[in-house]
């Protein structure tokens, strides 16, 4: 016999040696533990004796031969479970879920100086979790906050409020870059009058990726996700892999809009792979935003008098940068039906395009509305670089002007097009010559591989094209082609 489990070891040449072997095999049936999720718990059957681990909230079973009791599953002095740096809110006292959330967060706080993960599992009667009490906390007091809602766990706000607010201490996280928070998973549904979902502020490197959120208000104004700047700012924030279908789905808002000493500046932001379901405002981008990116997005109108891009905004006292900034991929659709008077990207009254963003790729199919509404008081350009119409564009959307290089015919290469001008001789920029093309004026030929060039449709009123620069001097001289311009 084994010391501990009473195990039979059959002698060397017993006979029927399987039989005290198949009693070692239905004994081990009940002293080995059984791990699952809690969900499958109904699946084993309750010998007497057998234990149960649920692998996802961290409970544990035991079995009296009818049924299953849980029993204490801490792994620690507090008695509330944890495995492998994870703490389960359902096992935490609290009326509704926030108030679960918030003494999970204590815990930790408490008892691992904030080190850890709230997890969020479905209810065991499969029922939505209902966010009971707005949630506002400081991450600098937990060295980040990490929630992560398991699956498909559905999370239903009744309030008019924000559900969830990270709420910076900008002295303890300014030049900390370590506090770093995370809120994952789940789908959040508002069931009330919600100002918003979640309002992140002053915090740095925030990653955001809920399943879904669906929150809307009686005046078409509750926010998906807010990222706003008050005593500092809030850079690096990461959206990603999300569906938003709310009134404003992200809402940047520096600090001269939230009236604290902060700045405006959103550096290193990134959105990608979102989709975003529009009822007034898909990501309104108030702010500077340099080096930051936009990719493989989805916006669809749902509603009237939607914009699904916002760059800029009303104060023209503001500068708002978008430099280095690439929008890249991303769909605009307005599918029709319900939705009317949509704009895929407003350049707002401060929006300078000196400091714009770069398109690269991407679809605008709006249907009844506009690709490009220009209430810009500076520089209202926007340049977008894409394959269209087997060729590579780069094209200014406010102006509608085109370049385009496209495979050429004769001979391998391209073709250089300029709206309906079209540059149809070899141009051999490599040697700093344009061979080909000679010089309309009496001046000799010039070199312009280094000039700012540009085209004149109507050269002295005749109606005919020609290329031109200007000197030194600020002579102007004029090419046409051999052949035509």
């Amino acid at each position: 016999m084994t010391e501990n489990h009473n195990y039979h070891t059959p002698a060397k040449g017993r006979e029927n040696w399987h039989e005290p072997l198949n009693e070692n095999f239905r004994a081990l049936d009940n002293d080995i533990e059984v791990r699952d999720v809690q969900a499958n718990l109904t699946n084993y059957t309750a010998k007497d004796g057998a234990k149960f681990f649920a692998t996802d909230t961290g409970a544990t079973f035991l079995a009296d031969g009818n049924s299953w009791s849980q029993v204490d599953g801490s792994f620690n002095s507090l008695n509330a479970p944890m495995v492998n740096n994870d703490v389960y809110a359902a096992n935490f006292e609290g009326n509704g879920l926030a108030s679960k959330v918030e003494n999970a967060l204590d815990w930790l706080r408490n008892t691992t100086a904030g080190q850890g993960r709230v997890v969020i599992t479905p209810k065991s009667d499969g029922t939505a979790w209902i966010w009971d009490k707005d949630v506002s906390v400081d991450p600098t007091l937990w060295n980040g906050i990490a929630i992560e809602c398991k699956g498909n766990v559905e999370v239903q706000y009744p309030g008019s409020g924000w559900a969830l607010t990270l709420d910076t201490d900008w002295s303890r996280q300014n030049g900390n870059f370590d506090i770093q928070s995370n809120i994952t998973g789940g789908r959040w549904l508002s069931t009330g009058d919600p100002k918003g979902w979640l309002r992140i502020r002053d915090a740095y490197k925030t990653y955001v990726s809920p399943r879904n959120v669906d929150f809307e208000n009686s005046n078409n104004t509750a926010v998906g996700v807010a990222v706003e700047n008050y005593a500092g700012w809030a850079e690096s924030t990461h959206i990603a892999d999300t569906r938003l279908f709310c009134d404003i789905c992200v809402d940047f808002r520096p600090a001269s809009i939230t009236g604290g000493p902060g700045t405006d500046s959103y550096h290193g932001t990134t959105l990608e792979n979102a989709k975003f379901e529009v009822r007034n405002v898909g990501v309104r981008a108030r702010g500077t935003f340099d080096y930051s990116y936009i990719d493989h997005c989805s916006f669809f109108a749902k509603g009237s008098d939607v914009t699904l891009l916002q760059l800029g905004w009303d104060d023209t006292d503001q500068k708002p940068r978008y430099e280095a900034t690439v929008i890249a991929a991303c769909k605009f659709e307005d599918p029709g039906g319900s939705s009317s008077n949509t704009t895929a990207i407003r350049l707002g009254p401060n929006y300078d395009g000196f400091f714009g963003p770069l398109i690269l790729g991407g679809k605008m199919f709006i249907k009844d509305g506009q690709n490009i509404k220009d209430d810009s008081t500076r520089n209202s350009t926007i340049t977008r670089l894409a394959q269209r119409n087997n060729g590579v564009e780069i094209q200014e959307l406010t102006s509608g002007g085109t370049l385009k290089f496209a495979p050429h015919t004769l001979w391998p290469g391209f073709a250089l097009q300029v709206d309906a001008v079209e540059i149809d001789r070899y141009v051999d920029l490599q040697n700093n010559s344009l061979r080909g093309v000679k010089q309309y004026s009496s001046a000799s030929p010039n070199d312009l591989h280094a000039q700012e060039v540009a085209i004149d449709t109507n050269v002295g009123g005749t109606g005919d094209s020609a290329i031109l620069f200007k000197d030194g001097s600020g002579t102007v001289h004029y090419w046409t082609a051999e052949g035509t311009l």
